[in-house]
């Protein structure tokens, strides 16, 4: 049977012993100069020993690997070099500045961080203080439709020889290459075109504000310093220019590879005609002493050479532009901003007052109502109220004329006697046309009106009917006809 395992201690060395003994046979073992004795370990011993807490071993914080860990609370914990670095950076929080503490929560006075200042006259109603480039001074914010705006260049020829036009809409033909050659000694060499905006300015002033260029390049050479310089111009209607400001590439144009390189310039203000262009011109330069080509490329979809300008689109330059619907116009001129903020009158254009409008809006809807013009016919409506115009006809000759184009009703001054009764614009047959007269006798009486002199005036109550002559006295006649005036009935009336 195999030996069943044993439990063994250690004790201290034997003295003047060369050997050891294992369980109670005292078997021999050489272990050198040292004899140490084995017994058996009971097991109350091993319990003893597994609940020692005191480190029997003496085993060290090295032996485990914790030889840099050192025992401290907390509290007594040291920070590392980098984070002491840091702190010590800070500002103590008890620090204060102009009296105030840093830790506090201060309300600081324009006494306490100083004071900018600005000379300005009185500003007008609705100025403002804008910045120009070197001063603040008083001026109106117009209003704009964007940060500033954009030009493109195209291969578009202007009404000026070798100027190309320069506008906002970007030109979507393919790119064109512009090329330029240089050495130190001719330097600088200008394009062969310039460009030229393709509407004026329509401001007084050019804002003040930062002016890019995006200018696409590349060159034939690897070395040097090779630049682009772009100049900018005003130019009047009688074709005067001046140089505003010019503004070259930074570093080097040095690869064949076409790349964008960025001009940025900040610029005060300038004054300018509301009628002027901008113009501009374009030169390469070298520092090399050999021939050195710049290529500068623009339009197309990739390499588009363009400027971003501060200036700003003025309210009255949108005229037209449309809303969301066709029939939305959001932006008015001078002209039309003044007829929709007056009130309308019989002979000016306007706005409807409210009066106005409520009377607007209780006309009929279009479809239910005749106009002067209108061929409608009404069935089976209601009138409950209308008006008739009236003629005043004067006898002239002798002749009374009845215009039917316009009336149906004639108030005439009988101050002659009527010897003849013509009609003008009667209706085509077909349709009943009724003239109503009214004669009222002058003072002095007597006017006569033989309508039977008229062969075409026929009497539907007979010849014995008399006409009042006498002074003042007022008669009445009605006459109708349906085939276009061959024949008119009469109805005679002595009012008084």
């Amino acid at each position: 049977m195999p030996e069943a395992k044993k439990y063994y201690e250690w004790v201290d060395t034997l003295p003047a012993a060369s050997d050891v003994e294992i369980n109670a046979g005292a078997v021999p073992i050489d272990v050198g100069s040292v004899t140490k004795k084995y017994t058996p370990a009971t097991a109350a011993g091993l319990a003893a020993h597994i609940a020692d807490t005191n480190d029997p071993h003496n085993v060290t914080a090295a032996q485990v690997g914790l030889g840099n860990v050192n025992n401290t609370s907390d509290l007594n914990k040291p920070i590392s070099t980098a984070t002491q670095s840091a702190l010590d950076n800070k500002l103590d929080d008890t620090v204060t500045i102009n009296g105030y503490a840093v830790s506090g929560s201060p309300s600081l006075t324009a006494a306490d961080v100083g004071t900018v200042a600005v000379t300005t006259t009185s500003p007008a109603a609705g100025e403002v203080l804008i910045y120009n480039g070197a001063t603040f001074v008083n001026g109106n914010v117009p209003t704009s439709a964007g940060a500033g705006v954009s030009y493109f260049f195209t291969n578009t020829a202007s009404s000026i020889g070798s100027y190309e036009i320069i506008s906002k809409t970007p030109d979507t033909v393919a790119e064109q290459v512009e090329p330029v050659t240089v050495t130190s000694a001719t330097s600088p060499v200008y394009l062969d075109h310039a460009y030229i905006t393709d509407t004026a300015i329509g401001v007084t002033t050019l804002d003040a504000g930062l002016w890019s260029f995006g200018m696409y390049a590349n060159c034939s050479a690897t070395n040097g310093t090779n630049t682009l310089t772009i100049e900018v111009y005003k130019r009047t209607s009688g074709g005067t220019e001046t140089l505003l400001f010019s503004a070259s590439t930074v570093g080097s144009i040095v690869d064949s590879v076409t790349e964008l390189y960025p001009i940025n310039t900040v610029q005060p203000a300038y004054s300018c005609s509301a009628t002027d262009k901008l113009v501009f011109k374009i030169k390469a330069s070298t520092d090399r002493a050999s021939s050195t080509t710049i290529n500068w490329i623009h339009s197309g979809a990739t390499n588009y050479s363009n400027i971003q300008t501060p200036l700003s689109i003025p309210h009255n330059s949108l005229l037209g532009t449309q809303g969301g619907d066709d029939n939305e116009k959001y932006h008015l001129n001078l002209t039309h901003y003044t007829i929709a903020t007056q009130a309308a009158t019989a002979s000016l254009d306007g706005y409807l007052s409210s009066t106005k409008f409520a009377e607007f809006d209780a006309k009929q809807p279009a479809g239910s109502y005749i106009t002067a013009s209108s061929t409608d016919t009404l069935t089976n409506k209601t009138f409950t109220r209308y008006l008739e115009t009236i003629a005043e006809p004067a006898i002239s000759a002798g002749t009374l004329t009845i215009d039917c184009s316009s009336n149906n009703n004639f108030w005439v001054a009988h101050n002659a006697n009527i010897t003849t009764l013509a009609f003008s614009d009667v209706p085509t047959a077909g349709v009943q046309y009724t003239a109503n007269l009214v004669l009222t006798q002058d003072a002095t009486g007597t006017r006569t009106f033989p309508i039977t002199a008229t062969t075409s005036v026929y009497k539907v109550m007979g010849a014995t009917i008399a006409f009042n002559t006498a002074a003042n006295a007022i008669n009445t006649v009605t006459l109708v006809t349906k085939d276009g005036g061959v024949t008119w009935l009469t109805y005679f009336n002595k009012v008084s």
